[in-house]
């Protein structure tokens, strides 16, 4: 049998080794001993390197990791069905990610009308008997989206948004007016105007998720 030059390599490599523990032991049993046992970690590194890599490879590995970075969303992703294991989606699906777990500090601001209470905290939430965020009641001088509620440097603030005018503490409101707990807020300029009062109530952290 012919041994190729890759073959003739590794058999000198193997005798020079061999050579130098001998010199360094002094015997051939123990230099013999160990160069096995420098041969058996080389081959077991490399097989476990390259079953990490199988590993890395694998096709459901990859859809998870592009899952993790992008999100449910990533082309071609399907939870159960595209690459994750069965039953992963509906787990993802039931627990926030550590992304998606927030603090939500800001606080609760109520809009105390007669007998009916609403609040939000949400930033930007509009007021008005229409499809709103805060529903006030059905009267004339309300208009259907009357005004919007933002929440910035720690301070709520409203904006007018209606055609009857909105007043904060007997004056009118032009464009964003600060407000504080105790705030009286008049839904037009008439005289039988709808009267809120305002309740700004200390936020409670809790998870949110997107």
């Amino acid at each position: 049998m012919q041994w190729s030059r890759n073959q003739w390599a590794v058999a000198v490599g193997i005798a020079a080794c061999w050579m130098f523990l001998l010199i360094v032991t002094s015997s051939a049993i123990e230099a013999t001993v160990l160069l096995a046992v420098i041969a058996g970690l080389g081959v077991a590194s490399v097989l476990a390197f390259r079953a990490l890599n199988v590993i890395i490879d694998h096709p459901q590995l990859q859809q998870l990791a592009a899952w993790g970075h992008d999100g449910p969303s990533s082309p071609g992703f399907e939870p159960g069905a595209g690459g994750a294991p069965a039953g992963w989606g509906r787990m993802a699906r039931g627990m926030p990610t550590v992304m998606e777990v927030t603090l939500n500090l800001v606080p609760v601001l109520r809009l105390v009308t007669g007998d009916s209470v609403t609040e939000t905290q949400i930033s930007g939430a509009i007021a008005g008997r229409g499809s709103v965020e805060l529903e006030l009641p059905e009267v004339p001088t309300v208009s259907r989206q009357h005004a919007r509620f933002t929440f910035s440097d720690g301070q709520w603030r409203v904006a007018n948004l209606g055609m009857n005018g909105l007043m904060v503490n007997g004056s009118s409101v032009a464009s964003e007016h600060p407000l504080g707990d105790g705030d009286s807020i008049c839904w037009g300029s008439r005289p039988d105007a709808l009267l809120s009062v305002v309740e700004i109530l200390e936020a409670v952290p809790s998870a949110s998720t997107a």
